[in-house]
């Protein structure tokens, strides 16, 4: 890990680092950690940090994967709004952004901790997955996805025993991962977050396909013919969000 300081913006950009990433050949991510008073300074700066890194930073960066890879993260002093935090960690220009709140002022490497632990850390437990490879993930109406994607994995017969999922920002990988957690879990962890309050409507169905009255649904296939789906229900007569855990079924013998 390298770490320089850097007085852009106000002085609100309190650490630029960039960390290697677990890649055949050397690559970094790039990693901006920004100081935001309060809510308030936070709405007031964030979209000008943003466009700083992306002209003078990330445009300067050659290799595909490392300008793929920058990660702005907003700390801040007091509470944030549900729907302000969503609002800045969804749009998709140029970075990956993260709005933590702070109870109280935290150090420069607890704030890295933050960030690692974050991205970074990873827990593995083995298990016997024979036969329960995924082979195929189909996304209809689900986030971003308009109609029907099909992501097949299989490798000939197969499944691939490696999948990485590559592309620039704003390409609908974050929808894809959201889809798959949330057929496994009945939950998107991140939008569990916004609770009650704030950001009401469609959520998980695609906003257009919403609007057509057409069903959203995910169904994930493993390599022994077993599926499994979940159908977005409508909307939570007390949240006012579509974000529970919607209509499940599975194929026989699956659980």
């Amino acid at each position: 890990m390298k770490y320089c300081i850097t007085t852009k913006s106000k002085g609100k950009i309190k650490g630029y680092y960039y960390r290697r990433l677990n890649t055949l050949h050397e690559n970094y991510a790039h990693i901006f950690v920004c100081e935001m008073i309060d809510e308030k300074d936070l709405i007031e700066n964030w979209d000008n940090i943003v466009d700083l890194i992306a002209v003078y930073i990330q445009s300067e960066v050659e290799n595909l994967l490392q300008r793929s890879n920058f990660y702005v993260w907003f700390f801040c002093g007091g509470e944030i709004r549900p729907a302000m935090q969503k609002m800045i960690e969804d749009d998709t220009f140029s970075s990956k952004k993260y709005v933590v709140e702070e109870d109280g002022l935290k150090s420069e490497q607890e704030r890295i901790e933050i960030v690692e632990k974050r991205l970074f850390s990873y827990g593995y437990a083995k298990q016997d997955v024979s036969g329960r490879m995924i082979q195929k993930v189909v996304m209809k109406n689900f986030r971003t996805f308009r109609g029907e994607r099909v992501f097949d994995f299989s490798s000939g017969k197969e499944p691939a025993r490696l999948i990485v999922l590559f592309a620039p920002n704003g390409m609908d990988k974050t929808s894809f991962f959201d889809g798959v957690e949330w057929v496994l879990t009945e939950t998107v962890d991140r939008f569990g977050k916004l609770g009650n309050k704030s950001v009401d409507g469609a959520i998980l169905k695609n906003t257009e396909a919403n609007k057509a009255g057409e069903e959203a649904v995910v169904t994930i296939y493993t390599q022994m013919g077993e599926w499994i789906r979940r159908k977005v229900s409508g909307l939570n007569n007390k949240t006012k969000k579509d974000t529970g855990k919607g209509n499940f079924s599975c194929s026989k013998g699956c659980s």
